[in-house]
């Protein structure tokens, strides 16, 4: 109802009920994480991200083990170690920053040392909160949102995160 995340909504129901309608959500993202496909630049983005000693993780809403087949779906999943990727059960859910701040243990890192890469304003405001630098994938920026960088798609973001002399 009304702005209430559906996640958010679901736990606040008599548990029987919040079961089953957690139930009807894992359906409906197990028959969309089979039918995935990668975004354009995805791939290569990560590939080289990994090239370069970077760390790679994910923080979904979605249930770890539905992350995992999506990114298995869309041939991603060699890119990922699947103890960094993280789904609701693992972590409270976005926007909450525990999740970003799970990985930064794991890998021993500082927030300023990190970027939040995401669609949403769940992902934002996870990367806000945590204290690390945020990436929109978007068309456009929405007032209000906690953006830093605002890129169309991910083949931007790779051109942008290139050193400035293979620019050139």
């Amino acid at each position: 109802p009304g702005r209430v995340p559906v996640l958010e909504w679901i736990v606040s129901r008599p548990e029987a009920e919040a079961r089953r309608l957690l139930a009807q959500v894992a359906d409906w993202e197990r028959a969309h994480a089979a039918q995935a496909r990668a975004a354009t630049g995805a791939d290569a983005l990560l590939r080289n991200l990994r090239r370069c000693g970077h760390e790679l993780g994910i923080l979904t809403r979605n249930r770890r083990d539905l992350a995992l087949l999506t990114l298995a779906s869309c041939g991603l999943g060699a890119h990922f170690d699947p103890a960094e990727v993280l789904g609701r059960e693992e972590a409270e859910p976005k926007p909450s920053p525990a999740g970003v701040r799970a990985l930064l243990d794991r890998w021993q890192a500082h927030p300023e040392q990190a970027v939040m890469v995401g669609d949403y304003l769940h992902d934002m405001a996870a990367g806000r909160a945590a204290g690390v630098a945020t990436v929109l994938v978007a068309a456009n920026r929405p007032v209000g949102w906690p953006v830093d960088l605002l890129v169309a798609g991910l083949d931007e973001l790779a051109l942008r995160l290139r050193p400035a002399r293979e620019q050139t």
